[in-house]
């Protein structure tokens, strides 16, 4: 009887994860999207809750908040990163000469002092900026290189966004009663995974994000070249501590000088310093208040190797991956301690 039942478990759990890997392979072209989707429920879910109690309609509210979200984030977005293929394509084919005296005006005495040391030594700016562009175009092409499959990820990722607000209560009990852990540490990671999205994307993410815009708003009003590519170089550079969106103003800064044009140097570096700068005194402490932050390294690598592995969804993809990291790391810290103060309350005196 025993052997009968083992067989019956044994079967059981065959076909329940062949079952399981078979749904994973047809959810699998839709699995990038519904992580993004997720992702942004978890986000706005608070803006979702107050419109809810104005509306008293569950359908309503989280059909206004998707639409908004939309309009507001995910269609600027896309804009954007269409504008940003469409500069990297070009800086690809060729540096114009407005770029290749901005970078050589910065590299110049770099590579000046350098030699000093090592003779031989030179810098590539072309095939530098070849390579930059050719990583853009390689891994955020793909987002943009077909429009029908681009619609379906939308429509898909709407819908998606939509249910999870609607039914995101009912989806979290349903984890919660299908996890072998304690309904304690199920809710500990489900509410430290929050936490740590809200932390790294609606946080550092976001104010790098608006600090890349803000750059770029800077290189137009100032007539520098392809102001949304040096503008995302510089919100990746906002992630990098001690390095911030320097590493994209100051060489702008020193190229402006150089040409003669002393009132936009003046105006990009006043720009750069209070516009730019301020905007991480500011509003950081709006967006995390009292919760944790992550180091600033484990965001880049995340969202630079996200987008490298999953593509353009990486962006988020990547500090999801990370959040949950985090969030489990803690639960085992929790019960690591648990362990040892069980074992230490339960070992038998010598």
């Amino acid at each position: 009887m025993e052997q009968h039942s083992r067989i019956q478990l044994t079967f059981f759990i065959s076909i329940f994860i062949g079952v399981i890997l078979l749904a994973a392979l047809i959810l699998k072209p839709f699995l990038p999207t519904l992580a993004v989707a997720a992702v942004f429920a978890v986000l706005t879910y608070p803006m979702h809750t107050w419109i809810r109690e104005r509306l008293k309609n569950e359908v309503l509210s989280a059909f206004a908040t998707t639409v908004v979200a939309t309009l507001v984030v995910v269609i600027p977005l896309s804009v954007i990163g269409a504008l940003l293929m469409q500069e990297a394509q070009q800086l690809r084919s060729a540096l114009t000469s407005e770029e290749r005296d901005l970078v050589s005006s910065v590299v110049a005495p770099i590579e000046s002092l350098v030699r000093q040391v090592a003779p031989s030594f030179t810098v590539d700016v072309e095939g530098f900026a070849s390579e930059v562009a050719r990583w853009i175009t390689a891994n955020i092409g793909t987002a943009f290189s077909s429009t029908a499959q681009l619609g379906l990820a939308f429509i898909v990722g709407f819908i998606a966004f939509f249910y999870f607000l609607k039914d995101g209560p009912h989806f979290v009990r349903t984890l919660i009663n299908l996890s072998p852990l304690d309904d304690t540490y199920d809710r500990t990671i489900l509410e430290k995974l929050a936490n740590t999205i809200h932390s790294v994307i609606r946080g550092s993410l976001l104010i790098a994000i608006i600090q890349g815009i803000l750059t770029s708003v800077g290189f137009l009003i100032f007539g520098l070249p392809n102001p949304i590519l040096w503008g995302s170089i510089a919100a990746v550079g906002a992630l990098v501590p001690g390095v911030g969106t320097a590493v994209v103003i100051v060489p702008a800064v020193i190229y402006l000088f150089v040409i003669g044009t002393l009132g936009s140097a003046i105006g990009l570096a006043l720009w750069g310093a209070v516009v730019v700068g301020l905007v991480d005194n500011i509003l950081m402490p709006r967006l995390l208040g009292a919760q944790a932050r992550i180091h600033p390294l484990f965001i880049l690598v995340s969202v630079l190797g996200g987008i490298a592995f999953f593509g353009p969804s990486g962006f988020l993809l990547g500090p999801l991956v990370l959040s949950l990291l985090y969030g489990l790391a803690d639960i085992y810290s929790i019960l690591f301690k648990s362990h040892i103060e069980f074992a230490a309350d339960h070992h038998p005196e010598p």
